[in-house]
Order: C-alpha cells, then structure tokens, then sequence
C-alpha cells in the first residue's frame, strides 16, 4: 500500500490519466521537452568544446617564459630587487624578463640573488 500526496492511499502505482487521449498528450509534451534540453545538450557541448579548443590555441600561442626575471621595487623607476630564473614561484607581481647577459649584469651590481631558485648558482655566478 503506498501513501500519496496529503496522506491518502494510492490505488495504483501511476498518478498518469487512464484514457489514451491524454496519455499522448502527455507523451508529445514530454518528447517536445525532450527535444528542447537534447538541443540544449548539444548546444552547451559545443560551446564547452569551441571554449577548449580556444584556449588550446591561445595555450599554444603564448610566448615561452623567459630564462630570467627581475623582480622591480615600488616606486619611480621600480627598482631591480632580486634575479630569479624564469619559472620561480616567489617573484612576485613587478617584474620582467630579462636576458643571461643583463641578468649577471645586475647581479654584478649587487642585486640579490633568488635564495629558492639560485640563479646566481645557475648562471655560474660567484660575485
């Protein structure tokens, strides 16, 4: 025995109407929905494959991480606080990449050395 809606006790296991001209009714009007969210499946489907494959693209796109890094001090002219090598995860928000040549320039001049990437080590520095 099953219970339905406010209590009541349910005769059979269908709340559907017995006569068949409702039931195609009800059939159409579910296979219309049906219809309308497979469209909506394959629509959300394309868009997220068109997404990927952009970002693909722009992935293959981006210019490749230069060797070295100054990280640049606040204020004006932002001056060069430390040399990391080019994928050190500590060099903060203000910095560019530079070449090998102006990397050991400014460790020539006393700009500090990355203590976690060594670029100093890296570059064959002993300043």
């Amino acid at each position: 025995m099953l219970s339905g809606r406010g209590g009541g006790r349910l005769e059979r296991m269908s709340d559907l109407p017995p006569d068949l001209p409702r039931l195609r009714t009800l059939e159409q009007w579910h296979t219309m929905w049906l219809t309308r969210i497979r469209t909506a499946i394959l629509a959300a489907e394309q868009q997220e494959a068109t997404a990927a494959a952009e970002k693909a693209r722009r992935e293959q796109q981006r210019p490749p991480a230069p060797e070295w890094v100054v990280q640049l001090g606040i204020g004006v002219g932002a001056p060069p606080v430390a040399v990391h090598m080019g994928g050190c995860a500590i060099v903060g928000k203000r910095h560019k990449g530079v070449a090998q040549e102006q990397a050991l320039q400014l460790l020539a001049a006393g700009t500090a050395a990355c203590h976690l990437c060594r670029p100093d080590t890296e570059l064959g520095f002993l300043g």
